[in-house]
C-alpha cells in the first residue's frame, strides 16, 4: 500500500492516533475529507483489516460485524450502538491475499470521546450510585439488542464506550449472532471465540447455546468488576477456584474468599442470579432493573441525571489532568520496574530473524517484560523445570502449557495481609514464552493477559528472581 493509501480509507483521512488492535485489524482516529476544513470538524473511528491478518475466519467475523452494525444503525431511536457511516466489506468470491496494494476492507463509526468502560472500572473511580446509573443504561442497551434479535457474545468492559454525554455505547460485533428467526422464535447459536474472564460456563461446551443467557452472564461478570474493582473469578470453568464455589452454592465462602463480605445483600442476589451456572435459572434481562439494588436510580429526574453527568465529566477531566489513565511506560519508570529495552543492534537481530518485538504498550492488557538468557542449554527442559519451579513456589497457581516453549500461568490471590495492602487482592494471569534471537541467546517474554497491574509485577519480579538463582546455581 502506498503512503497516501496508508493514510486514508475511502473518504476518511487517517490520523496518527491508533487506539488499539484486534485479531484482524487496527482502530484509528480519522476525519472525513470533505469536513476537514470545518471549524467544528467531526472525528470518526476507522477499523480496518491489516493485509497480514486476513484469514477465512477474520473475513467472516469482519463482514459479520459490518452486517450487524449496519442492521442496528437503521433501527429508529437507537442510541445504544454506533452508526456505521461507510464501509468496504470483503467480496463473497474474494480470495485471501496479503497483497499490500489491495484495497483495505474497513468501516467508519463515530469517535466516542470519553473512553472505555474498562478504564473507569480498572481505576475503581466510580461511586456505587454512578455505577448503578451506568449499568442501568448498559442494561437498556442490551434490552434493545435482544429485542431486535441480536446477542453480542463478546461482552467485556473494553467493548463498551462512552459518548460525549457519558452514555454507554456497545461496540465490537464481530462474534455477534442473530438469535431470532423471521417469526421471532428463539434460535440457539454456536459461539466462536470470546473472552475467558467474561464467558459463561456453557461456552466451554461445544454445542449450541442460548445467546441471551450467555450475554446476561457476561454482564454479571462486568457488574462485580465495576462495583469492586476486581474480577469475581478467573474463568467460569468448573476448576476455577472461585467460580467452583458458586457452582457448589457455597456462597458464604465465596464472598469471604474474594474479600467482599460487606456488599449489600440485594447486590449479592442480583450478581449471583446473573452468573448462575445453569442458564435455565439465570436472571432474565427484564428482571435485572427490578432488583431493589437499582431502586434509587430507576426514577431519577432530569436534573439528577444531569448532576451525575457532571460528576462523570469531573472524573474524566481529573483523569486527563493527572494522567490517571495509567501510561504503562511512566508507571514502570516511576516504580523502577525492569522492562524490555532493546538496543539498535538487538533490534537489527530481531529484524534479521523476522521477529517483531513490541514496545511497551499503553494498553494495560498488553504489557511486555522480558528476561534475556545467554548460554547453550536444552530450552525445552529449561521451560519444563521453570514450570515446576513456579508451581512449587506459588502453590496457588494454575499452569496451562500452550506449546513446548510457552505457558499460561494463573496466580490466585496473595495471602499475606501486609503485602495485599500494597499489591491488591485481584488475581493475575500471564503468558510466558521463550524464543531464540541469536545463537546461544534467548528471550523469555512475559505478557499480562488478565488481573491487576501491581499483582502482575509482583509475580514477574518473583519469577525473575527464580530464574536468576537458577542460572547462577547452574553456572556454579
Amino acid at each position: 500500500m502506498s503512503e497516501g493509501e496508508n493514510q486514508r480509507c475511502g473518504k476518511y483521512i487517517l490520523r496518527k492516533e491508533e487506539f488499539g488492535s484486534g485479531g484482524f485489524g487496527s482502530v484509528i482516529l480519522a476525519e472525513k475529507e470533505e469536513e476537514k476544513e470545518n471549524l467544528e470538524k467531526r472525528l470518526y473511528i476507522v477499523k480496518k483489516v491489516l493485509p497480514d491478518k486476513i484469514t477465512e475466519r477474520n473475513k467472516r467475523n469482519f463482514d459479520n460485524e459490518i452486517k450487524i452494525i449496519n442492521y442496528l444503525s437503521h433501527i429508529p431511536n437507537n442510541k445504544f450502538t454506533s452508526i456505521i457511516y461507510d464501509f468496504k466489506k470483503f467480496q463473497d468470491d474474494e480470495e485471501i491475499s496479503t497483497d499490500t496494494d489491495a484495497p483495505t476492507p474497513y468501516y467508519a463509526i463515530d469517535y466516542f470521546s470519553k473512553g472505555l468502560l474498562f478504564d473507569y472500572a480498572f481505576l475503581n473511580c466510580l461511586s456505587e450510585r454512578q455505577v448503578k446509573v451506568i449499568f442501568r443504561n448498559i442494561i437498556l442497551g442490551f434490552q434493545f439488542l435482544h429485542r431486535n434479535g441480536i446477542c453480542h457474545l463478546d461482552i467485556k468492559p473494553e467493548n463498551i464506550v462512552f459518548d460525549k454525554d457519558f452514555w454507554p455505547v456497545i461496540i465490537d460485533f464481530g462474534l455477534s449472532k442473530k438469535f431470532k428467526d423471521e417469526n421471532g422464535q428463539k434460535i440457539f447459536v454456536r459461539p466462536i471465540g470470546g473472552s475467558e474472564q467474561y464467558d459463561s460456563p456453557e461456552r466451554w461446551i461445544d454445542q449450541e447455546i442460548d445467546g441471551e443467557k450467555a450475554d446476561i452472564f457476561s454482564l454479571g461478570a462486568i457488574l462485580i468488576f465495576l462495583v469492586t474493582g476486581y474480577a469475581g473469578f478467573i474463568t467460569s470453568k468448573a476448576d476455577d477456584k472461585y467460580y467452583k464455589l458458586i457452582i457448589e452454592r457455597n456462597y458464604n465462602t465465596y464472598w469471604t474468599k474474594i474479600k467482599q463480605e460487606n456488599l449489600p445483600r440485594n447486590f449479592k442476589c442480583l450478581y449471583l442470579g446473573m452468573v448462575e451456572p445453569n442458564p435455565a435459572y439465570r436472571t432474565e434481562l427484564e428482571d435485572i432493573l427490578r432488583c431493589s439494588w437499582f431502586n434509587e436510580v430507576n426514577n431519577l429526574t432530569k436534573e439528577e441525571e444531569k448532576y451525575i453527568g457532571k460528576q462523570l465529566e469531573n472524573i474524566y477531566k481529573e483523569r486527563i489532568k493527572t494522567k490517571k489513565e495509567i501510561n504503562i511506560e511512566e508507571y514502570v519508570k516511576a516504580n523502577n520496574l525492569i522492562t524490555r529495552s532493546f538496543t539498535d543492534d538487538e533490534n537489527a537481530i530481531f529484524k534479521d530473524k523476522n521477529l517483531k518485538p513490541k514496545k511497551i504498550s499503553k494498553d494495560r492488557l498488553e504489557i511486555n517484560q522480558s528476561i534475556r538468557i545467554n548460554g547453550n542449554f536444552d530450552i525445552v527442559n529449561f521451560m519444563n523445570s521453570l514450570k515446576y519451579k513456579i508451581k512449587s513456589e506459588f502453590g496457588n497457581s494454575f499452569i496451562k502449557a500452550k506449546e513446548n516453549l510457552s505457558m499460561e500461568v494463573a496466580f490466585e490471590e496473595i495471602e499475606n495481609d501486609d503485602l495485599r495492602k500494597v499489591i491488591g487482592i485481584g488475581d493475575c494471569v500471564m503468558m510466558i514464552e521463550l524464543f531464540e534471537y541469536e545463537e546461544g541467546g534467548y528471550l523469555l517474554e512475559f505478557r499480562r493477559t488478565g488481573g491487576r497491574l501491581p499483582h502482575y509485577y509482583h509475580h514477574f519480579l518473583k519469577i525473575q528472581e527464580i530464574i536468576t538463582n537458577k542460572i547462577a546455581n547452574k553456572n556454579n
